[in-house]
């Protein structure tokens, strides 16, 4: 049996204690849980952790870029089929509000991250896996005459994202989340058919 080479250890041990934090975050919060208790759990050492992470700020970071990139990966299977790119927004943004109900991402993503990380770099960080997406496909809407010609699609991407961002963490912070994520869902809705029915050629809505 050929030994695992240097690199393939360091990649097990940097994902070992990601899991571990994964678990101690979602089981007590990231305040609730030390660099030590992560160690422990991952069996793992201090030399190794500051290897891969400057602190456990960076560990949180980490996580939820982990989160955004498993994000991008289910936006492509919620879009699988549906030929319309502002339904593909509205759907994935459905999607991410019911995924965002998940005790593990109310606590950790849009609570532990956004208050330790801070507000601009937890949208910094969002913003570098949604904003092109969401560009690219308000540019082929208007290509295929779903929606008008509009001044910037970038700032309009960067709005439906803030509209999606803000939503969620309403999801999040809510004593009944069902009922909010409904209610954020319908705010969704309204704010795509308003893009849709201002900016379609011929439309006389106003502007």
């Amino acid at each position: 049996m050929n030994r695992r080479s240097q690199a393939e250890r360091s990649i097990a041990t940097r994902a070992a204690i990601l899991e571990a934090a994964r678990g101690l975050f979602a089981e007590h919060g990231y305040h609730g849980c030390s660099v030590d208790s992560i160690l422990m759990r991952a069996e793992s050492s201090k030399g190794a952790f500051y290897h891969h992470f400057r602190d456990k700020a960076a560990v949180l970071e980490a996580l939820l870029a982990e989160f955004e990139e498993e994000g991008v990966r289910r936006a492509r299977e919620w879009s699988a089929g549906i030929a319309s790119p502002l339904e593909i927004i509205r759907v994935s943004a459905h999607n991410l509000l019911t995924w965002c109900t998940d005790p593990y991402i109310r606590q950790v993503v849009l609570t532990d991250a956004l208050s330790v990380l801070g507000f601009a770099r937890w949208h910094m960080i969002d913003d570098s896996y949604t904003l092109d997406v969401l560009d690219r496909l308000l540019q082929r809407a208007v290509e295929i005459g779903e929606i008008g010609p509009m001044p910037s699609t970038r700032m309009t991407a960067r709005l439906i994202n803030a509209a999606t961002n803000e939503a969620a963490l309403f999801v999040a912070n809510s004593a009944d989340v069902e009922t909010s994520r409904q209610e954020a869902s319908a705010g969704i809705d309204h704010l795509i058919m308003s893009i849709a029915s201002n900016d379609r050629p011929g439309s006389t809505a106003p502007r």
